[in-house]
């Protein structure tokens, strides 16, 4: 028994010894683009220490993944960039990106026009990237007070920083554009994990602008989701809030009826189609039934 302790100890020992080890790699770009940025995704949070480029960092780390915007020239077919983090755990993927997958946005304004309320996509020539989608996720975010890096594996934190969001009745838009950016990285985008992140992340900020209707809360107070959905005057929050909610429910359809989602997202669709039922075509093709 204290062979095996000391066993473990050790192993535990050099575990975190490896971990706290920094750790570089020399990219390849061994795509068919002429990557004007890097996007590089790692398996667990780590802190960039290091690289062999000129580059302006256009989205804060979120300790798990990085784009790097180069000010010093394009990186062409097998051309290199190295770059150098801690601890040293590995990368999970790198995307090379060219000029179109980078649509310049600078403003509020400018990434709300990527994200309306309601009706489709502005990327521009077509659909937006995914770095497109992230870039105006931040600035919104940013301007929302939420600058600081954002840890969106940790849901429960993640939420809670959304629900403490400041925001008036000017920029509930702003809220329903991030719902429907969230929910459009992870239907568009998303891996198994990181689809449903970006769910949980589309689904608190549709819950923050439902929230903005006093009468809802005050009758939620009362009776309870369901029946103060009614109140809700707002198509778009009711749209993303479902759609995000119905996706995260079809990954577990039994937990969600025992948490009573089912009744929860009728109730929104009902209020939807009084509202708006031309923006019923917007609705996910997630299915929550079991």
């Amino acid at each position: 028994m204290r062979y095996r302790a000391l066993l473990v100890a050790v192993f535990l020992v050099l575990a975190v010894a490896i971990c706290g080890l920094s750790a570089e790699e020399e990219l390849t770009n061994d795509s068919r683009k002429t990557a004007v940025a890097v996007r590089i995704t790692f398996r667990s949070s780590v802190r960039i220490t290091g690289h062999g480029r000129e580059f302006d960092t256009v989205e804060p780390s979120s300790g798990l993944s990085d784009v790097f915007v180069f000010s010093d020239g394009e990186v062409r077919r097998n051309g290199t960039f190295e770059v150098e983090w801690t601890p040293g755990m590995a990368i999970k993927s790198v995307e090379w990106l060219a000029e179109g997958d980078l649509q310049t946005i600078s403003t509020v304004e400018e990434a709300l026009l990527l994200l309306p309320e309601l009706g489709a996509l502005n990327g521009g020539t077509g659909n937006p990237s995914r770095t497109q989608l992230q870039i105006a996720i931040k600035i919104i975010e940013d301007a929302l007070g939420l600058s600081d890096a954002i840890d969106y594996s940790n849901r429960v934190a993640y939420s809670g920083l959304v629900s403490a969001v400041s925001a008036s009745q000017d920029q509930r838009s702003w809220l329903n554009s991030l719902s429907r950016g969230y929910y459009n990285l992870g239907h568009e985008f998303g891996g198994s994990t990181s689809a449903e992140l970006a769910f949980e992340a589309g689904k608190a900020w549709g819950l923050r602008s439902i929230s903005m209707d006093p009468s809802f809360v005050a009758e939620q107070e009362r009776n309870g989701f369901s029946d103060a959905v009614k109140m809700i005057d707002d198509p778009a929050a009711i749209l993303w809030t479902y759609n995000n909610w119905a996706c995260l429910a079809s990954r577990d359809p039994l937990a969600a009826i025992f948490g009573g989602v089912p009744s929860k997202l009728t109730a929104l669709v009902e209020r939807l189609a009084v509202l708006d039922d031309t923006a019923l075509q917007f609705l996910t093709q997630c299915d929550p039934r079991p």
